[in-house]
């Protein structure tokens, strides 16, 4: 499923990035097993997953990262105790004390497992994906969460401060959590990734994505306007490719009006 519903995403949601898998590689050994590329290159998480999100599909170890904070969020380094209890962040001039600065680094969730690498590109590629992760304008993100809401409700652990983007906002959070979460991205992302400045972040545990794909599907009638429709008709292969009938005689303010005018005409009838 997960390979048909990355393709009917991309086009309901005009994504010009891909959606790109993480997975976690525990051992030394399925390293060695995993025929992906190396990624052969040492720079920022923030630049493999641009690469990635560019079409990329690659393997990559703690040498490859040109950021330790990156490979700490990842569980890939193991930070020393002046990271963990805050110190280093409350001398960079980010947070006004010490104590706030040891709240954050908290916050980020910095994975505390045995892993020896990490596998990255197109998640039509990674059908095993620990993560997904999208990076698309501040509109689509909007429509992630309106299909994740429909599914599941109002999410519970959204944590984004400016701050390790992709590492941790993007990466180790929902993987903690096992929940999905945005990032208004970092300084870091915004440069390494290329970020334009209306784009913003979102990732979730794999177990999630088919579900949240089924209910972004599900609210395009309700909450696209009919220019909206027309567009995304364009862009399918054939008019019943997302498995629903594209409406626009239908929006979620006009069946509010109609249940509310309905409700009316009930009061009404029984106040006579």
């Amino acid at each position: 499923m997960k390979t048909s519903n990355v393709n009917k995403i991309k086009k309901v949601l005009k994504l010009e990035r891909e959606i790109i898998g993480v997975k976690f590689i525990h051992y030394k050994e399925q390293y060695d097993e995993n025929e992906v590329k190396e990624y052969g290159l040492r720079t920022t998480y923030c630049n493999m997953v641009k690469r990635a999100m560019e079409g990329s599909h690659f393997k990559l170890t703690k040498e490859n990262f040109f950021c330790d904070y990156g490979a700490y969020a990842l569980g890939l380094k193991k930070p020393d105790i002046s990271v963990v209890t805050g110190n280093s962040y409350a001398v960079c001039g980010l947070y006004e004390s010490h104590s706030i600065a040891r709240k954050i680094t908290e916050e980020m969730k910095y994975l505390q497992h045995e892993v020896y690498g990490v596998e990255m590109g197109p998640l039509q590629y990674m059908e095993n994906a620990d993560i997904v992760i999208i990076v698309t304008e501040a509109v689509q993100v909007m429509r992630v969460l309106q299909g994740y809401a429909y599914k599941f409700g109002v999410p519970k652990h959204l944590c984004t401060i400016g701050n390790q983007a992709a590492c941790s906002d993007l990466t180790s959070k929902p993987y903690f959590n096992n929940d999905l979460n945005i990032s208004l991205m970092c300084e870091g992302a915004r440069k390494y990734l290329k970020c334009a400045p209306g784009e913003l972040g979102v990732a979730m545990p794999i177990n999630q994505f088919d579900s949240v794909a089924e209910g972004i599907i599900m609210t395009v009638n309700p909450v696209a306007n009919n220019k909206e429709k027309d567009e995304l008709l364009s862009r399918l292969d054939t008019e019943d490719e997302l498995g629903i009938i594209i409406d626009k005689d239908t929006d979620y303010g006009k069946c509010l009006q109609e249940y509310d005018d309905f409700v009316q005409r009930v009061k009404n009838s029984q106040a006579e």
